[in-house]
């Protein structure tokens, strides 16, 4: 697990030119990866404790999910996430699953029971909220994203309006889908490298706000309030 900032910018349909120009008068910046869709389900306990530390701005705390993509109608096996937050630092824990979500028992993805957690954690101490909460999965969220690298140190990535079902309460196959209208720009970097990202985050014409994926998914399927 690495140290790293994360600086999120939100745009709407009319930043999408003014982003378009920056990327193509941007030196020292080149694309990484083809573009491939990125989907994940969210975990949370019942009283989305992590919705709600993320909307109150609480300075450590947690968030889980499982994650795979799909390119070209090719999709990868899964990665169970766990990312902490300490202030302005965050960490990301990978665990593969080796397998595609078709094979996974979603539900128990997060349980004290959960074969990949058991392995991952043998010789460690599985994090506290596993352990002392029921994490089940909240929400489904999809979008596409571009890969980009910045002086060879700096990641950037953007992400299309992604689109959200709740997989609270009720049997998620029954449920509708949900668009937002927001793209996602992302500044992620090690600490270390703090002025090259500074520099490139005052060279945009653009500003950095708080957003959440798992927050503005909630709040498109009703399920929470989000400013």
């Amino acid at each position: 697990m690495n140290n790293r900032y994360e600086i999120k910018i939100p745009l709407n349909n009319k930043d999408f030119l003014s982003y378009k120009n920056w990327l193509i008068t941007l030196k020292g910046l080149f694309q990484t990866y083809d573009d491939r869709w990125v989907e994940n389900i969210y975990y949370d306990n019942f009283q989305l404790s992590c919705a709600l530390d993320n909307l109150a701005g609480i300075a450590n705390r947690s968030k889980f999910r499982l994650r795979w993509y799909v390119k070209n109608k090719s999709q990868s096996n899964c990665f169970i996430e766990i990312k902490k937050r300490e202030g302005r630092i965050g960490t990301k824990e990978v665990i593969s699953t080796n397998k595609q979500v078709d094979l996974i028992d979603i539900k128990n993805v997060f349980s004290v029971t959960s074969p990949y957690l058991v392995k991952h954690f043998q010789n460690k101490k599985i994090p506290n909220p596993i352990i002392a909460q029921k994490i089940l999965p909240t929400l489904q969220v999809k979008y596409e994203r571009s890969y980009f690298l910045y002086e060879n140190l700096v990641r950037v990535t953007f992400d299309k309006p992604p689109i959200f079902k709740s997989l609270i309460n009720e049997e998620s196959e029954k449920k509708d889908w949900f668009a937002d209208s927001l793209s996602v720009l992302e500044i992620k970097f090690d600490p270390k490298h703090l002025d090259l990202a500074k520099k490139l985050i005052h060279a945009m014409p653009f500003v950095p706000k708080r957003h959440s994926k798992y927050l503005r998914g909630l709040y498109c399927c009703n399920q929470a309030v989000y400013f």
